[in-house]
């Protein structure tokens, strides 16, 4: 009996599924596949709820922001215009909002050559009697006449004004609950097509749009879906001449099957703390079709789908981080094809490439170092530990992945008796940034009568950490360990991540699978780090604002004015993902605040 009970209760949960996903269905189903443009509203009344309650809209009413608003003479206008709509309405606007547009709404554009684009609107409302109160409504505030027409047994009404040509009468149909409305009277006729023939080619035939659509997020606010086909000629007419350098990008557009841009509102409950993280989500993915494509493109998805970023490393006080994944061997080859013969090099860059060749111990920056390179980088800036205001407020860190087994001198075959042997990489790479380092101090102390700056080194578990202090405001600091090349501007910086590095067990390390979307480019920034240091370093701004000749007062007035944009969220983040059908790019806002009863 329990089994019973559980089966009917999982039946009417997917029949529930399936009703909803069927309304949305049912209005692409009435959209034309050609359409240029579809953009999609799903439970809009909710979705509006929701993002009125979020964390973003009480810090935007709390800003200066909101108060300037509020202020405008512009808002008493539109308040009388809200209470006329509502005297004709009878009812309040926002009610009469929802009823209408709160379910689903549809919005495709059309474009055909030579002529202006066109729209054909859908809506589904909570009842067919609030779409009437609508018409109703719209046609005492515009003074149009309702002219009933035909198409195949269907009739439609042609809103004409007087003094308006029939090219601009929008036209509209109903059905029960669905209204649609049409600029031209032929894209109304092709909606009744497709609402009397269930087996039309519609965007709800079309297995990229479909695709797109049911892989939609939870929170989603809208989505925009883009018909590539549509925009081939507008490409086309851009590249112009086949040989044109751009053409190579109109062979990319050819790839791309679908594209689609979504706002997605989420909501995160952080337990045990009892806290919420709202987050507001851009979101753009391009599908493509991946039969042909070049080999450099292959090397960096190949890269994306199985090489994981290494975003564990980034400090919990990060201000700012950015992390990425590079293909050394596919920027190999596309550096070779646009070099000429060393012949053919101009003077300065033959010089440039000996000295790079000297500096490296004769290792060649192209064919030894290059391919030894990545693929993962890190780079992030902190605030400083300091108590002084006036210092420099942050230290930033660059980090390379190395491969020393990549490396041709790694593979060379044992030297003969007498002959110098090929140096390895690490020692390569640590002659060219000890002259460097060198070159930098030498340079510091011929135009300073202050301390002199000297090279200091200290050894550690992972290899040895040089750096040169002081240098200006700065200790610049380097190591060459046998997994990373490190760059920073202080010693604690590499002595920090290189400790973390050697604590790291391997099943916390890049072995792990690789999950799917997972990022193969990632950017960080922190508001709330970044609002830290500008009430830390206060003394610091406002010197540099001096040094740019901006009074103090009116320096004051822009930390303040940034304070308050910083304030509106706590974290912003990019990220791109790879795969070999799909490119995703998201930026997302997150605000958090305590639990939500």
């Amino acid at each position: 009996m329990l089994r019973a009970n559980l089966t009917i209760l999982a039946t009417l949960a997917v029949s529930v599924l399936c009703q909803s996903l069927l309304r949305s269905e049912d209005l692409f189903r009435l959209v034309q596949p050609d359409a240029m443009v579809c953009v999609h509203l799903s439970e809009a009344a909710e979705n509006g709820r929701r993002l009125e309650q979020s964390e973003f809209a009480k810090r935007l009413q709390a800003s200066p922001f909101w108060a300037d608003i509020a202020d405008n003479p512009q808002l008493a206008d539109l308040t009388h215009a809200k209470a006329a709509l509502e005297a004709v309405l009878q009812r309040p606007l926002r009610e009469a909002v929802e009823s209408l547009f709160g379910q689903n709404v549809v919005l495709a554009v059309f474009a055909s050559p030579g002529s202006n684009p066109n729209f054909v609107l859908l809506l589904e409302a909570d009842s067919a009697a609030a779409i009437e109160s609508a018409v109703t409504a719209w046609q005492a505030l515009d003074g149009f006449q309702q002219v009933e027409l035909e198409h195949r047994g269907v009739t439609y009404r042609s809103l004409k004004k007087p003094g308006r040509s029939d090219d601009h009468n929008p036209v509209i149909v109903q059905f029960d609950r669905v209204l649609v409305v049409a600029q031209k009277t032929e894209r109304l006729q092709r909606v009744i097509d497709l609402r009397l023939d269930a087996s039309a080619d519609s965007l709800a035939t079309l297995e990229p749009f479909m695709d797109a659509v049911t892989a939609r997020p939870e929170g989603e606010l809208v989505a925009v879906h883009v018909n590539p086909r549509s925009l081939d000629s507008a490409v086309t007419s851009f590249v112009g001449n086949p040989q044109n350098r751009l053409r190579s990008l109109a062979n990319a557009w050819s790839r791309c099957r679908w594209l689609t841009l979504r706002l997605v509102l989420g909501t995160d409950l952080q337990s045990p703390d009892e806290m919420t993280s709202d987050e507001v989500r851009f979101e753009v993915i391009a599908d493509y079709g991946s039969q042909g494509t070049p080999d450099w493109w292959n090397g960096w998805v190949g890269l994306a789908t199985t090489q994981r970023l290494p975003l564990n490393r980034i400090p919990q006080n990060a201000l700012l981080a950015l992390s990425g994944q590079f293909s050394s061997n596919s920027l190999q080859t596309l550096i070779r094809k646009s070099l000429p013969s060393d012949g053919e090099l101009p003077v300065d860059a033959r010089r440039v490439w000996r000295v790079s060749q000297g500096l490296l111990l004769g290792l060649d920056p192209l064919t030894d170092l290059l391919p030894a390179l990545g693929p993962n980088w890190l780079a992030y800036c902190v605030p400083r530990p300091t108590a002084e205001s006036s210092d420099f407020p942050v230290d930033a860190l660059i980090a390379l992945d190395l491969r020393p087994e990549e490396s041709n001198a790694s593979s060379t075959p044992p030297v003969e008796p007498g002959t110098v042997p090929q140096p390895s990489l690490q020692d390569a790479l640590d002659n060219a940034l000890l002259t460097g380092l060198n070159l930098l101090a030498a340079e510091h102390n011929s135009r300073t009568t202050g301390p002199v700056a000297v090279l200091r080194h200290k050894a550690v578990a992972e290899g040895t950490i040089r750096w040169a202090e002081p240098v200006s405001r700065f200790r610049p600091a380097y190591a060459v360990s046998n997994n990373f090349l490190l760059v920073a501007s202080s010693p604690e910086l590499c002595e920090r991540f290189l400790a973390t590095t050697s604590a790291r067990t391997k099943s916390q390390s890049d072995s792990e699978e690789k999950s799917a979307n997972e990022p193969t480019q990632y950017w960080l920034a922190r508001s709330t780090i970044a609002r830290q240091i500008l009430k830390s370093h206060r003394d610091w701004f406002l010197w540099q604002a001096r040094r740019d000749r901006v009074p103090d007062a009116e320096a004051s007035r822009r930390l303040t004015e940034l304070d308050s944009v910083l304030k509106l969220a706590d974290d912003a983040e990019f990220s791109a993902s790879l795969s070999d059908s799909q490119i995703r790019a998201s930026l997302s806002l997150s605000a958090t605040s305590p639990g939500r009863k």
